[in-house]
């Protein structure tokens, strides 16, 4: 759970300190974001983040808000949430930014749409637990 501190720092030097931060993680290789994000966040706030640039894509890419929240186990809330928040303009340049990188993006969404497929195909129970474990083991 994130704890914010109830006298936050002067404007000037918390820009100062995100640009500064920006400038630190824009300069990693793939291997030192690893580390970097590994060390730095736990578990649950890597799987936060990646739940919530895949409800960005997903969102931006035309699935429904519903099933955005039941692929991504996130609630309905945080679905709408994302999804208001795109329709106002406020993912343009994340997705601008990161669709420039095609292959990352590329395989992120595929790996992303992959997994969210499996996810339904498993809630829905008419899926036998047996081919579903088979699917993931061939990838």
């Amino acid at each position: 759970m994130t704890n914010i501190n109830k006298r936050p720092l002067p404007k000037s030097q918390a820009e100062l300190l995100q640009t500064q931060f920006h400038r630190l993680i824009g300069s990693l290789n793939e291997k030192q974001s690893s580390i970097f994000f590994g060390q730095l966040l736990g578990h649950e706030e890597r799987v936060m983040l990646m739940k919530r640039l895949g409800a960005v894509i997903m969102l931006s890419d035309g699935h429904s808000r519903y099933r955005v929240a039941k692929s991504l186990a996130i609630s309905p809330a945080t679905a709408d949430a994302i999804a208001n928040r795109l329709e106002h303009g406020g993912y343009d340049q994340l997705l601008k930014t990161i669709r420039t990188s095609t292959q990352p993006y590329k395989h992120f969404k595929e790996t992303l749409l992959s997994l969210v497929g499996t996810a339904l195909y498993l809630s829905s129970n008419r899926a036998p637990r047996d081919l579903v474990r088979k699917s993931l083991r061939r990838k």
